[in-house]
């Protein structure tokens, strides 16, 4: 039988703290994976578990700080702790926790699609080059076990030679757990098949539909690839020529007013998605009009408050942190 310390007691009391501290800062909660990964890293890396994965060019960020003791002795706008480390094309439903290459702007977070739920998976983006997510499993073992096997292609031979070890000890670790570590779990598959839109964000967007009323969501006046069309001229034209590409889009924005009237209040949620994974900087505004309005119809009052966080304050490149 474990016999729990006093030292235990007091690591849980501070670990209740930093649990609280993250829902009222960033206004959702994380899952025992996020925890139980914390710990993990600890051992690696017992001074600095920030860097315990160094070897394999990745760094804990985001809520983790927290965990670290980084927020202990400081003070920020409310506002401001939603924008610590969001990327440029991040949704407000998505949380960093991990970075990669700058360069790429490679980084892995969790994704929920209502603030009040668990998130059930984990995806990646590189900000630098596109808005596209990619699915990274259901924990955030799993999520690294997959950088890791996608590593193993691309790492020159000093990091190869870091991979065995850390990926023995990641396996053993969530073994422990018993953590599912499949690329895709049923939880994900079930959310699949709820899935409303497919976006330009490849996340697909999950809102309450009703299939016999169809209430809920109905499709964009433009497909995805008509979008982007009518996005990237609005992005290089000259300055003439925007009023002729806003009157192109007008329809589109039109039409997802009326749908968030009739109730179909994920038409602007995906309009407000699209803009941001796009990587326009100029329908800042547009994106937030439809995304707050829609979410707070919704009740996912959270997402409202950090979509207005964002886009006044939607910064490109990857310094990111508030501290």
């Amino acid at each position: 039988m474990e016999v729990k310390t006093a030292l235990d007691f007091k690591e849980n009391e501070q670990m209740k703290t930093y649990s609280k501290f993250i829902k009222d800062k960033f206004l959702i909660e994380l899952p025992q994976d996020f925890y139980d990964f914390w710990k993990f890293c600890e051992k690696l890396n017992p001074n600095n578990p920030l860097d315990a994965l160094k070897g394999i060019n990745l760094k804990l960020v985001g809520p983790f700080d927290i965990l670290a003791g980084k927020f202990d002795n400081i003070k920020r706008a409310d506002d401001e702790y939603l924008i610590h480390w969001r990327y440029f094309r991040d949704p407000p439903e998505f949380l960093t926790v991990l970075k990669g290459d700058d360069k790429t702007g490679y980084h892995i977070g969790y994704f929920r699609d209502s603030p009040d739920e668990v998130p059930i998976l984990l995806a990646s983006n590189e900000s630098e080059k596109d808005g596209v997510f990619t699915l990274m499993g259901g924990n955030i073992f799993a999520s690294v076990s997959f950088y890791i096997e996608n590593l193993k292609k691309t790492a020159d031979p000093f990091k190869k030679m870091m991979i065995p070890k850390l990926e023995t000890l990641l396996n053993k670790e969530a073994d422990m757990l018993s953590l599912d570590m499949s690329r895709k779990t049923k939880a994900m598959a079930a959310r699949e098949r709820r899935i409303v839109s497919r976006t330009m964000n490849k996340i697909g967007l999950v809102v309450p539909y009703d299939k016999k009323t169809q209430l809920g969501y109905r499709e964009l006046a433009m497909n995805n690839k008509e979008l982007k069309t009518v996005f990237d001229k609005l992005q290089s034209c000259l300055p003439e020529q925007r009023e002729k590409y806003l009157s192109d889009l007008q329809p589109v924005l039109t039409y997802a007013s009326i749908a968030a009237d009739e109730c179909d209040f994920g038409t602007g949620i995906e309009l407000g998605w699209n803009i941001i994974s796009h990587g326009i900087d100029s329908l800042n505004s547009t994106a937030l009009q439809y995304l707050a309005s829609n979410y707070r119809l919704l009740n996912r009052e959270a997402f409202a408050k950090i979509a207005e966080a964002h886009m006044k304050n939607r910064k490109k490149g990857c310094k990111l942190s508030i501290l």
